[in-house]
């Protein structure tokens, strides 16, 4: 077996020890058990072997938690509740919330944590605002959830993937009587809470075809990424000396894999002094820090600013103002990508994960005929803006948010499931891309953040369900979380 076959199934193997150490710990310390699932999910979710959900092991949990159900019954006062694990300023996830809740789908907001202020400001003021409902214990967790979801008649699910806490509340709501739906926003990961939901809510072809692996056939239905009407000015910044284009995605999109590599993308570019010489691009996300920035010459670094992670509504001024956009690679963005063809702006992308929206066909096969289009863009700017205005009305009938709501409020009624539409289902999409894309990067990822709160005596038990193999060892593991626990103890002594 060669290394990296060796790496991946050492990964597996670990996930598996996990589960059951999970699933051992139930019956002696729920608590404890709670924390090692949270940990199971969170490390499936960052760790791409191909395990895209765990359909018996969250009922394992809520069947060991039924009794909490005891004297609960639904006291129906409101419609929709939407139920978030954490709302963030950043990012498409908590948007498509906002965009549902300001639409006239949803009563209600609940978030395990606090929210930002200015998505509480981004709601309208009548939508009912359930914060901080994460308790000291995964149980009183579990309950406040529960005690705030009986009032709703339905419940829709954006919760992140390990979230084993609010998962476990949404299938209890169910066997109350709560009707339970999933955004399956993280469609390309693992995720808890496929078995709690009797609909799940499907926003693009990745996450479609891996419906029989999930065992989620006979739920999914169609919904799509609701994307508002914004307008623009086609007239824009015509005296202005430089073309600013912009790109945009998490640090972790644009890791390089094989081929695809932004920053040989950006000094193939900025070779073509004469077409590119007054183009500048700003990127969104990553700092330039990261070491394989490194690799970009003198010659594409004059024309390329980082500015990190921005709110989302400065990101969108940024983009208004701009004269094109490039989505991040080798991962791309379904929200931000567009998103800017509803801004009027010429969009380019590589087509390594399409199927989210029909603005992917502006996309490009590869990184040469990414270059390809953007000089195109340059020679004949009138052509590709007219195009992409063809391509935004489209986009408009297809994924307006009016429409996914109708798509949504079908669900509800227990219509039958709306298909994938024939033109995402005919868009190319490597089925493992994301599973390449994790083994090529060779990072493990292991969730440590999440074990302070466990007895150091379960995790020595846990770190014992980790192989040793190559980058961690148990050791190495176990003296990494005791440093962590020791910054925790650090900090709460200073914060009083």
């Amino acid at each position: 077996m060669d290394v990296k076959n060796a790496v991946i199934q050492a990964t597996k193997e670990t996930a598996k020890n996990i589960r059951k150490y999970a699933m051992e710990l139930v019956d002696s310390d729920i608590e404890s058990a709670l924390i090692v699932a949270n940990f199971y999910g969170d490390y499936l979710k960052n760790n791409s072997i191909g395990i895209f959900s765990d359909i018996d092991f969250e009922e394992y949990f809520a069947q060991r938690l039924l009794y909490i159900t005891k004297g609960k019954v639904q006291n129906k006062r409101f419609e929709t509740l939407h139920l978030m694990t954490t709302a963030l300023t950043y990012g498409g996830h908590t948007r498509v919330v906002e965009r549902f809740l300001n639409n006239g789908l949803g009563d209600g907001l609940a978030s395990l944590d606090k929210l930002p202020e200015k998505v509480a400001t981004a709601i309208p003021r009548n939508i009912l605002k359930h914060e901080r409902i994460r308790q000291q214990s995964g149980i009183a967790t579990i309950n406040s959830i529960l005690e705030i979801g009986l009032h709703y008649e339905y419940v829709i699910l954006h919760i992140h993937p390990e979230d084993i806490y609010s998962t476990v509340a949404a299938i209890l709501l169910a066997k109350l009587d709560v009707r339970v739906l999933f955004y399956n926003h993280s469609d390309h990961t693992f995720s808890f809470g496929y078995s709690a939901a009797e609909k799940i809510l499907e926003i693009s072809k990745y996450g479609w075809i891996r419906g029989t692996i999930r065992r989620i056939v006979h739920k999914q239905t169609y919904v799509g990424i609701p994307i508002p009407v914004f307008n623009f000015n086609i007239n824009k910044n015509n005296d202005r000396k430089f073309v600013i284009g912009v790109m945009a995605g998490y640090t972790r999109k644009f890791l390089p894999w094989g081929e695809y590599s932004v920053t040989t993308f950006l000094n193939q570019l900025f070779k073509d002094g004469e077409t590119f010489s007054d183009m500048n691009i700003i990127i969104c996300g990553p700092t330039g820090k990261e070491r394989f920035w490194q690799r970009l010459d003198k010659s594409a670094r004059d024309h390329v600013k980082f500015l990190g992670s921005i709110p989302h509504a400065d990101y969108l001024k940024l983009i208004s103002s701009a004269d094109f956009y490039v989505d991040s690679f080798p991962v791309g963005n379904g929200t931000g990508f567009v998103e800017s063809v509803m801004l009027g702006l010429p969009s380019f992308g590589l087509d390594l994960s399409t199927g989210y929206s029909y603005a992917d066909i502006l996309r490009s096969p590869s990184v040469a005929d990414l270059i390809d289009a953007l000089r195109c863009f340059r020679v004949n700017n009138a052509a590709v803006r007219r195009n992409t205005l063809e391509v935004r009305q489209r986009v408009i009938n297809e994924q307006s948010v009016a429409v996914c709501i109708e798509r949504i409020r079908s669900a509800m009624k227990g219509e039958p499931g709306i298909p994938l539409p024939p033109y995402l289902q005919s868009m190319n999409c490597i089925e493992d891309f994301w599973e390449k894309n994790w083994e090529s990067n060779k990072i493990i990822h292991a969730p440590l953040r999440m074990l302070p709160n466990l007895p150091m005596y379960h995790i020595i038990k846990l770190l014992r369900c980790w192989t040793d193999t190559w980058p961690y060892s148990t050791t190495f593991l176990l003296i990494k979380c005791t440093l962590l626990r020791l910054i925790n103890t650090l900090r709460s002594i200073l914060l009083g």
